[in-house]
């Protein structure tokens, strides 16, 4: 390469086509041979995410504000770009063909030991800590200009990238309008609010925690000594009395009770499955103490652990904010922990009357 053939020269490479979200799945649906769809992530996700995959802070340390100026169309202007062949003289890579070679890595490749960890790390990845950026821009005494401005608010970027100024830039193949800009740019580098975890997430995982602890001690010292030395059936019954009450799960998609954005995903997945665990748990009751009523109990407590497990993970994976749940607040801190804590329960009295009424069989028949 000769460098006095660039001297003075600015490229900027990009790939050889232009591509929105939507176009992107679908080349990597192709590249890994499965349907994939576009789901939004919030940033402090995200974040969380690329510090548990080992990309190191510098790296996004400048990606925080990408992410807004990307919201904004600042990177489809002038693009595509010949750069990369100007300079290298081979054509830029397609998107797909670089999905291909990583999806071809071996922790990228579909077995059960990469979808466990991969499934791990999403679960983990809300309660883990992010990157602390207020405090790295801080320790690289970094200036920031006293009015920050997106990219496509700067009459100095405009004029560079030719750009008239009565020009209104649009999403890449929607041409739908972009939002206004926020109200204030400096919320990353807030003393206030750092890019690790809202606040109000925080306080919503401590109530949760608390919640189980407390519920544990009364689980411990007050329910199970009541039940651990009745029969089956006798014991069962409390339990179910008690999940028969998860119709209250229906207040997720009430307007008013929880706010207007609430992610459906999370609303529709967490009502509809409770109604169907209280369905199910008035159906053991009516059939106790059958053994068609206690075949219903381990359905029931199936069921119901897997519903709530399923409702965290779409909460996950929506993004769900504390707020968002409204005067429903308290049914995640205060009443699901009693519901897991109790699905415990039966697990253990079903386990145990079992093993008990199998080796009195055994007796028996000797």
């Amino acid at each position: 390469m000769d460098p006095a053939r660039h001297a003075g020269k600015s490229y900027r490479p990009t790939g050889p086509q232009l591509l929105a979200a939507e176009d992107m799945a679908k080349a990597i649906g192709r590249a890994v041979g499965r349907s994939v769809r576009v789901v939004p992530t919030p940033a402090w996700m995200f974040m969380k995410a690329a510090r548990m995959s080992g990309y190191p802070i510098e790296v996004f340390s400048g990606i925080r504000y990408y992410i807004d100026d990307h919201e904004r169309g600042a990177f489809e202007v002038g693009a595509p770009t010949t750069d990369v062949l100007d300079v290298t003289r081979r054509p830029a890579e397609d998107f797909e063909t670089i999905a291909r070679r990583y999806a071809a890595l071996p922790r990228n490749r579909r077995n059960f030991s990469n979808w466990l960890r991969e499934f791990t790390q999403f679960m983990v990845a809300p309660l883990s800590p992010g990157f602390n950026l207020d405090r790295y821009d801080r320790e690289l005494r970094r200036p920031f200009p006293s009015a920050p401005q997106f990219a496509t608010d700067s009459k100095v970027w405009r004029r560079e990238h030719a750009i008239a100024d009565n020009f209104v830039l649009r999403r890449p193949s929607t041409g739908r309008l972009l939002s206004p800009p926020p109200a204030a740019v400096n919320r990353w580098n807030s003393k206030k609010e750092i890019l690790i975890m809202p606040q109000q997430m925080i306080w919503f995982f401590v109530s949760i925690a608390f919640s189980l602890i407390a519920w544990g001690i009364v689980a411990a010292r007050h329910i199970w000594p009541e039940l651990r030395h009745r029969e089956r059936a006798e014991a069962l019954r409390p339990l179910l009395i008690l999940h028969s009450f998860r119709f209250i799960g229906l207040a997720f998609l009430v307007p008013g009770v929880v706010s207007a954005d609430l992610p459906p995903a999370f609303a529709h997945s967490a009502a509809y499955g409770d109604i169907i665990a209280a369905i199910l748990a008035l159906f053991s009751l009516q059939l106790l103490p059958s053994g068609a009523g206690v075949a219903a109990g381990w359905i029931f407590n199936v069921w119901g652990l897997a519903d709530i497990l399923n409702a965290f993970y779409q909460a996950n994976r929506a993004g769900l904010l504390a707020g968002q749940l409204g005067a429903a607040y308290f049914l995640p801190t205060l009443v699901v922990p009693l519901l897991l804590i109790t699905h415990g329960l039966a697990f253990r009295i079903l386990l145990q009357h079992q093993a008990k009424s199998a080796m009195q069989e055994s007796q028996r028949l000797a």
